[in-house]
């Protein structure tokens, strides 16, 4: 029996691929982007509890509204984006190291929201 013939690797699948591992980190980057732009509109860090995000500017809001959205991807990333590599690029051997990535970047997403470095999180969820 011959081996399953491979597909090249095209531009999609390279454009794919990237979107798919920068979605496993988007909401860390989003937050923190969000934060030094407050930080930047203030003049200072932005406090939990002080520094509503809401209303710094609308940039902030915009931010943090794109930040939720991802965030609430967050969860159904590990599972649903290695199920679609599998599909759609089952016959190329990079699909594996994608759908790995696709695990891993969401769960360390959520251990670095967890730890809360600089009371990033705290602020946002403020």
């Amino acid at each position: 029996m011959a081996p399953p013939e491979r597909r090249p690797w095209s531009t999609a699948h390279s454009l794919g691929a990237a979107a798919s591992l920068l979605l496993g980190v988007a909401p860390v980057l989003l937050i923190g982007l969000q934060w030094g732009v407050a930080w930047l509109t203030l003049g200072r860090p932005p406090r939990p509890m002080l520094d509503d995000p809401k209303f710094i500017s609308p940039l902030v809001t915009v931010l943090g509204v794109i930040a939720g959205f991802c965030l609430a991807l967050l969860p159904v990333q590990p599972f649903l984006l290695p199920a679609l590599w599998w599909r759609i690029a089952r016959e190329t051997p990079q699909w594996r190291l994608i759908a790995l990535g696709c695990v891993v970047l969401p769960i360390a997403s959520v251990v670095i929201l967890r730890q809360d470095p600089f009371s990033i999180v705290t602020w946002w969820f403020d």
